[in-house]
């Protein structure tokens, strides 16, 4: 992948950086606003969780340690398609084996040159472009959900989804045809948040007015499912 090709890929993705130390944070800063992505910053793990469920990042590029490996863990329990580049100064084999228990994409170890960093982050993009190109299928007849975009396709018309509506379909999809309990689907979108049940309904009630009315189905006093027609 090209600079170019992986500035144009980026464009269409959100991406949370994660780094307590000025002088790096200032430094992959720099890099990351070159490629024109969609950047968010966090200088702990309790900011970091924050942006996280107001974000909804495709990629999270983070200093490890304690508490970062108590923020993966947190993230892994409810995320398992968030993409993770580990940007660290720590080499000790303890942390290598848990980054490999936790899926993470990518380990690099500081000083990382600007080169390999924008290496590892194509391979990383390639990764999930591929993921969600596997996830873009038609809903109904004339309903298509393009993952990558993050949009609904009727009739020809593009219908784009906000970031919580595009992460509450991907967790319908994942389980589609299956109940899924209000309370698995608040701790998906919202994992550190105790959120009111009017929240999701408002989202649901969002998604459900861009074109998925006849798909999703809410079973009073359990929870909502997905319900993908034949055709």
């Amino acid at each position: 992948m090209t600079k170019y090709e992986l500035k144009n890929q980026l464009k269409k993705m959100t991406l949370l950086y994660v780094e307590d130390n000025v002088e790096r944070r200032i430094h992959f800063t720099k890099i990351l606003k070159s490629l024109n992505c969609k950047l968010h910053i966090a200088h702990n793990s309790i900011e970091a969780m924050r942006l996280y469920e107001k974000v909804c990042p495709d990629i999270l590029i983070t200093e490890i340690g304690m508490n970062g490996l108590n923020m993966l863990h947190n993230l892994r329990r409810h995320d398992h398609d968030l993409r993770i580049i580990v940007l660290t100064v720590h080499s000790k084999i303890e942390y290598l084996t848990e980054a490999v228990e936790l899926d993470i994409s990518r380990y690099l170890i500081q000083p990382v040159s600007q080169e390999k960093f924008e290496s590892a982050l194509a391979k990383v993009v390639n990764e999930l472009m591929v993921e969600k190109e596997r996830k873009s299928l038609y809903l109904d007849t004339d309903l298509y959900y393009e993952a990558n975009m993050k949009s609904l396709v009727h009739d020809g018309d593009q219908i784009a989804l906000n970031k919580k509506e595009a992460k509450l379909l991907d967790l319908f999809l994942e389980h589609s045809n299956t109940l899924l309990s209000y309370q698995e689907i608040q701790k998906h979108i919202w994992p550190n948040s105790q959120v009111s049940s009017a929240s999701l309904r408002t989202l649901v009630k969002n998604l459900r007015k861009k074109g998925t009315s006849h798909l999703i189905q809410n079973i009073s006093g359990s929870g909502y499912i997905l319900q993908l027609a034949s055709f």
